[in-house]
């Protein structure tokens, strides 16, 4: 008899363990997969580089939005970009926000850029559509 008390003693002492152990268990995994995901998204953002852009150098569309958007987060830059017979201002004042519903840059097309600089240091960009 004493033997089955022991049994079954110590089949509750198991089973109890099981229960507590397997949802620390699984909670242990999500935390693992979370963590895992934000090192996968970490390794995916890259350090944004300042765009070496030259005087009087030829860039496509794509090259003037990643401009638009470098000196969005990074500031101190006025961009003047020109199509046809329309022009649009990116400044501090604007967030350097593109918005393509507002004023859309085709990212194929060709542009002229032309650099002003006060003291060495690039303070404004002309861009224009160069056809």
């Amino acid at each position: 008899m004493d033997k089955i008390i022991a049994e079954v003693v110590v089949s509750v002492l198991v089973l109890t363990m099981l229960i507590m152990v397997i949802p620390i268990y699984n909670s242990n995994v999500e935390l693992a997969k979370e963590a895992a995901d934000i090192v996968d998204y970490n390794e995916n953002v890259k350090e944004v580089t300042e765009p070496k852009i030259v005087n009087k150098s030829i860039i496509s569309g794509s090259d003037v939005i990643s401009i638009i958007r470098y000196y969005g987060l990074k500031g101190g830059m006025l961009i003047k970009v020109v199509q046809s017979n329309y022009a649009y201002t990116y400044s501090p004042e604007s967030n350097y926000y593109y918005d393509a519903n507002v004023y859309e840059i085709n990212r194929d097309t060709n542009f002229l850029v032309t650099c002003l600089y006060t003291n060495g240091v690039v303070t404004r960009m002309l861009i224009k559509n160069s056809i």
